[in-house]
Protein backbone atom coordinates (compact mmCIF):
# COMPACT_ATOMS: atom_id res chain seq x y z
CA UNK A 1 0.00 0.00 0.00
CA UNK A 2 2.94 2.19 0.67
CA UNK A 3 5.42 1.04 -1.35
CA UNK A 4 7.37 3.26 -3.65
CA UNK A 5 6.71 4.45 -6.73
CA UNK A 6 9.28 5.16 -9.44
CA UNK A 7 8.69 9.09 -9.59
CA UNK A 8 8.80 8.89 -5.73
CA UNK A 9 11.79 7.73 -5.76
CA UNK A 10 13.26 10.45 -8.43
CA UNK A 11 12.11 12.55 -5.78
CA UNK A 12 13.37 11.76 -2.88
CA UNK A 13 16.90 11.08 -4.59
CA UNK A 14 16.36 14.73 -5.86
CA UNK A 15 15.54 15.96 -1.76
CA UNK A 16 18.79 13.86 -0.86
CA UNK A 17 20.91 15.79 -3.63
CA UNK A 18 19.61 18.91 -2.34
CA UNK A 19 20.02 18.55 1.20
CA UNK A 20 23.44 16.57 1.01
CA UNK A 21 24.45 20.03 -0.54
CA UNK A 22 23.01 22.10 1.84
CA UNK A 23 24.85 19.65 4.74
CA UNK A 24 28.31 21.20 3.38
CA UNK A 25 27.12 24.86 3.34
CA UNK A 26 28.80 26.83 6.39
CA UNK A 27 25.41 28.58 7.13
CA UNK A 28 23.33 28.65 10.04
CA UNK A 29 20.59 25.58 9.71
CA UNK A 30 17.26 25.00 11.12
CA UNK A 31 16.09 21.79 11.76
CA UNK A 32 13.17 20.16 10.26
CA UNK A 33 11.03 17.02 12.56
CA UNK A 34 8.81 15.29 12.02
CA UNK A 35 7.57 13.09 15.15
CA UNK A 36 4.54 10.53 15.45
CA UNK A 37 3.54 9.56 19.13
CA UNK A 38 2.46 6.00 19.80
CA UNK A 39 1.30 4.06 23.19
CA UNK A 40 4.95 1.89 23.71
CA UNK A 41 4.27 -2.11 24.29
CA UNK A 42 6.01 -3.48 27.04
CA UNK A 43 8.34 -5.52 25.09
CA UNK A 44 9.27 -2.45 22.65
CA UNK A 45 12.83 -1.89 24.58
CA UNK A 46 13.80 -5.10 24.88
CA UNK A 47 12.80 -5.90 21.05
CA UNK A 48 15.05 -2.97 20.07
CA UNK A 49 17.87 -4.40 22.21
CA UNK A 50 17.87 -7.63 21.04
CA UNK A 51 20.16 -8.90 18.06
CA UNK A 52 17.64 -11.30 17.13
CA UNK A 53 13.59 -10.46 17.72
CA UNK A 54 10.72 -12.17 15.90
CA UNK A 55 9.13 -8.66 16.27
CA UNK A 56 11.83 -6.95 13.74
CA UNK A 57 12.72 -7.61 10.83
CA UNK A 58 16.41 -8.25 10.33
CA UNK A 59 16.89 -5.99 7.55
CA UNK A 60 16.09 -3.19 10.30
CA UNK A 61 19.67 -1.93 12.14
CA UNK A 62 19.09 0.16 15.03
CA UNK A 63 21.82 1.66 17.64
CA UNK A 64 21.01 2.52 21.40
CA UNK A 65 22.29 5.89 22.60
CA UNK A 66 23.07 6.83 26.17
CA UNK A 67 19.69 7.55 28.39
CA UNK A 68 19.22 10.89 29.16
CA UNK A 69 17.97 12.92 31.79
CA UNK A 70 16.16 15.90 30.87
CA UNK A 71 14.63 18.72 32.54
CA UNK A 72 12.34 21.01 30.25
CA UNK A 73 10.12 24.08 31.35
CA UNK A 74 7.65 25.53 29.09
CA UNK A 75 6.97 29.49 28.48
CA UNK A 76 3.93 30.70 27.29
CA UNK A 77 1.58 34.37 27.88
CA UNK A 78 -1.69 33.55 28.33
CA UNK A 79 -1.64 31.06 26.05
CA UNK A 80 -0.64 32.95 22.89
CA UNK A 81 1.94 30.97 21.57
CA UNK A 82 1.03 27.01 22.14
CA UNK A 83 -2.53 28.45 20.06
CA UNK A 84 -0.30 29.55 17.35
CA UNK A 85 1.40 25.89 17.23
CA UNK A 86 4.70 27.23 18.66
CA UNK A 87 6.39 26.32 22.10
CA UNK A 88 9.37 27.88 24.01
CA UNK A 89 11.32 25.85 26.54
CA UNK A 90 14.72 26.18 28.51
CA UNK A 91 15.95 22.70 28.56
CA UNK A 92 18.36 21.01 31.14
CA UNK A 93 19.93 17.77 29.64
CA UNK A 94 22.43 14.65 31.37
CA UNK A 95 23.70 11.89 29.77
CA UNK A 96 23.54 8.99 32.31
CA UNK A 97 25.10 6.13 32.19
CA UNK A 98 22.81 3.44 32.82
CA UNK A 99 18.79 3.20 33.87
CA UNK A 100 19.48 5.26 36.87
CA UNK A 101 16.59 7.48 39.46
CA UNK A 102 16.83 11.15 38.31
CA UNK A 103 17.53 11.85 42.23
CA UNK A 104 20.93 10.69 42.02
CA UNK A 105 22.16 12.74 38.89
CA UNK A 106 21.95 16.82 39.92
CA UNK A 107 20.88 19.21 36.85
CA UNK A 108 23.50 21.15 34.96
CA UNK A 109 23.23 24.52 35.55
CA UNK A 110 23.36 25.86 31.89
CA UNK A 111 19.96 25.60 30.35
CA UNK A 112 18.94 25.68 26.81
CA UNK A 113 16.43 27.65 25.14
CA UNK A 114 14.80 25.70 22.27
CA UNK A 115 11.83 26.88 20.11
CA UNK A 116 9.51 24.03 18.41
CA UNK A 117 7.21 25.58 15.53
CA UNK A 118 4.67 23.46 14.49
CA UNK A 119 4.18 23.31 10.04
CA UNK A 120 1.67 20.44 9.78
CA UNK A 121 -0.05 17.95 11.97
CA UNK A 122 -1.88 17.63 15.24
CA UNK A 123 -0.85 16.62 18.51
CA UNK A 124 -0.10 13.25 17.35
CA UNK A 125 1.42 13.46 13.51
CA UNK A 126 3.57 16.22 14.04
CA UNK A 127 5.50 18.30 11.83
CA UNK A 128 7.79 20.89 13.35
CA UNK A 129 10.80 23.34 12.55
CA UNK A 130 12.98 23.84 15.33
CA UNK A 131 15.35 26.14 16.14
CA UNK A 132 17.91 26.18 19.62
CA UNK A 133 19.75 29.31 21.18
CA UNK A 134 18.50 32.62 23.48
CA UNK A 135 18.59 34.83 20.55
CA UNK A 136 16.66 32.10 18.11
CA UNK A 137 13.80 32.11 20.89
CA UNK A 138 13.57 35.67 20.89
CA UNK A 139 13.60 36.20 17.63
CA UNK A 140 10.34 33.54 16.66
CA UNK A 141 8.74 35.07 20.12
CA UNK A 142 8.67 38.76 18.90
CA UNK A 143 7.52 37.34 15.76
CA UNK A 144 4.15 35.60 17.44
CA UNK A 145 4.23 38.54 20.30
CA UNK A 146 5.58 41.68 19.50
CA UNK A 147 7.67 43.31 22.03
CA UNK A 148 7.63 40.76 24.16
CA UNK A 149 10.94 39.53 25.35
CA UNK A 150 11.36 35.92 27.43
CA UNK A 151 11.75 37.77 30.96
CA UNK A 152 8.11 38.63 30.00
CA UNK A 153 7.02 34.97 29.62
CA UNK A 154 5.31 32.34 32.58
CA UNK A 155 6.44 29.07 33.40
CA UNK A 156 3.33 26.43 32.08
CA UNK A 157 4.85 23.38 32.73
CA UNK A 158 8.13 21.60 34.83
CA UNK A 159 8.63 18.23 33.28
CA UNK A 160 11.91 15.61 33.68
CA UNK A 161 11.55 13.30 31.42
CA UNK A 162 13.85 9.75 31.34
CA UNK A 163 14.57 9.27 28.00
CA UNK A 164 16.22 6.38 25.87
CA UNK A 165 16.58 6.68 22.22
CA UNK A 166 17.66 4.43 19.38
CA UNK A 167 19.16 5.33 15.60
CA UNK A 168 17.25 3.41 13.31
CA UNK A 169 17.72 2.53 9.59
CA UNK A 170 15.16 0.74 7.73
CA UNK A 171 17.43 -1.44 4.60
CA UNK A 172 13.90 -2.72 3.57
CA UNK A 173 12.39 0.81 2.54
CA UNK A 174 12.42 1.42 -0.80
CA UNK A 175 12.26 5.28 0.00
CA UNK A 176 14.72 5.67 2.35
CA UNK A 177 17.16 8.95 1.40
CA UNK A 178 20.08 7.20 2.22
CA UNK A 179 22.37 9.90 3.95
CA UNK A 180 19.75 12.72 4.46
CA UNK A 181 17.47 12.14 7.28
CA UNK A 182 18.20 10.65 10.21
CA UNK A 183 15.00 8.55 12.54
CA UNK A 184 15.42 7.36 16.12
CA UNK A 185 12.77 5.78 18.12
CA UNK A 186 12.44 7.45 21.47
CA UNK A 187 11.17 5.92 24.67
CA UNK A 188 10.16 8.90 27.22
CA UNK A 189 9.41 8.68 30.69
CA UNK A 190 8.27 11.72 32.11
CA UNK A 191 6.81 13.34 35.29
CA UNK A 192 6.10 16.81 37.21
CA UNK A 193 9.16 18.25 39.08
CA UNK A 194 8.62 17.27 42.50
CA UNK A 195 9.04 19.89 45.33
CA UNK A 196 10.48 17.90 47.58
CA UNK A 197 11.31 13.81 47.79
CA UNK A 198 8.22 13.20 50.17
CA UNK A 199 5.66 14.92 47.05
CA UNK A 200 2.90 12.10 46.27
CA UNK A 201 0.37 12.33 43.41
CA UNK A 202 2.79 13.95 41.12
CA UNK A 203 2.04 13.23 37.60
CA UNK A 204 3.73 10.54 35.68
CA UNK A 205 3.07 9.29 31.97
CA UNK A 206 4.96 7.24 29.86
CA UNK A 207 5.24 8.26 25.41
CA UNK A 208 7.26 6.50 22.79
CA UNK A 209 7.83 9.00 19.16
CA UNK A 210 9.49 7.98 16.07
CA UNK A 211 11.03 10.98 14.48
CA UNK A 212 12.84 11.50 11.57
CA UNK A 213 15.12 14.55 11.62
CA UNK A 214 16.74 16.85 8.78
CA UNK A 215 19.26 19.88 9.25
CA UNK A 216 18.39 22.66 6.55
CA UNK A 217 19.96 25.66 5.56
CA UNK A 218 17.98 28.91 7.74
CA UNK A 219 16.18 30.85 5.56
CA UNK A 220 14.63 27.85 2.71
CA UNK A 221 11.34 28.60 1.31
CA UNK A 222 8.54 27.72 2.63
CA UNK A 223 7.83 24.99 -0.29
CA UNK A 224 11.12 23.78 0.12
CA UNK A 225 10.40 22.64 4.00
CA UNK A 226 7.17 21.23 3.43
CA UNK A 227 8.60 19.19 -0.04
CA UNK A 228 10.87 17.92 2.51
CA UNK A 229 8.83 17.45 5.64
CA UNK A 230 6.04 15.67 3.15
CA UNK A 231 9.25 13.01 2.27
CA UNK A 232 9.87 12.19 5.76
CA UNK A 233 6.37 11.58 6.94
CA UNK A 234 6.46 9.17 3.94
CA UNK A 235 9.60 7.44 5.31
CA UNK A 236 8.41 7.60 8.78
CA UNK A 237 5.03 6.00 8.29
CA UNK A 238 6.27 3.26 6.21
CA UNK A 239 8.52 2.38 8.95
CA UNK A 240 5.72 2.24 11.65
CA UNK A 241 3.27 0.45 9.36
CA UNK A 242 6.08 -2.26 8.46
CA UNK A 243 6.54 -3.08 12.08
CA UNK A 244 3.34 -2.25 13.65
CA UNK A 245 4.00 -4.77 16.31
CA UNK A 246 6.03 -2.34 17.57
CA UNK A 247 4.67 0.99 17.26
CA UNK A 248 0.56 0.03 17.53
CA UNK A 249 -1.96 2.46 16.41
CA UNK A 250 -4.30 1.93 19.62
CA UNK A 251 -4.81 3.05 21.99
CA UNK A 252 -4.73 6.74 21.23
CA UNK A 253 -1.32 8.34 22.37
CA UNK A 254 -1.46 11.80 24.49
CA UNK A 255 1.56 13.84 24.25
CA UNK A 256 3.38 14.53 27.39
CA UNK A 257 2.13 18.21 27.59
CA UNK A 258 -1.24 17.46 26.86
CA UNK A 259 -1.46 14.29 29.03
CA UNK A 260 0.15 16.88 31.72
CA UNK A 261 -2.44 19.76 31.35
CA UNK A 262 -5.36 16.71 31.14
CA UNK A 263 -3.81 15.37 34.79
CA UNK A 264 -3.56 19.18 35.86
CA UNK A 265 -7.53 20.23 35.31
CA UNK A 266 -8.41 17.02 36.68
CA UNK A 267 -6.43 17.02 39.98
CA UNK A 268 -7.96 20.96 40.47
CA UNK A 269 -11.33 19.63 39.88
CA UNK A 270 -10.73 16.90 42.58
CA UNK A 271 -9.48 19.34 44.98
CA UNK A 272 -12.25 21.61 44.62
CA UNK A 273 -14.75 18.39 45.12
CA UNK A 274 -12.75 17.80 48.07
CA UNK A 275 -12.89 21.02 49.38
CA UNK A 276 -16.29 21.49 48.95
CA UNK A 277 -17.10 18.27 50.66
CA UNK A 278 -15.00 19.42 53.74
Amino acid sequence: MFAATTQLGKGLRAHSRQLSTTARLSQPTIKLEVERKFVPPTYLASSLGCEHDDNISPLLTRSQNPSKIIRDTYFDLDGRLSKNGVWLRRREELTVPSDTSAALFPYPQDAIWQAKVRLGGDFVDSQFEEAEGESAAEAILSQHIPGTKLPDLLPTADLNTFRRTWDVRDHESLTWPACTYEMRVVLDIVSEKAESVRQTGVFWHQIGEVEVTADVEKGVSKIYKQTNLESMRRVQREFMLRHGKLFPEEPAPAGKLSAYFKWKETAAALRKHASSDA
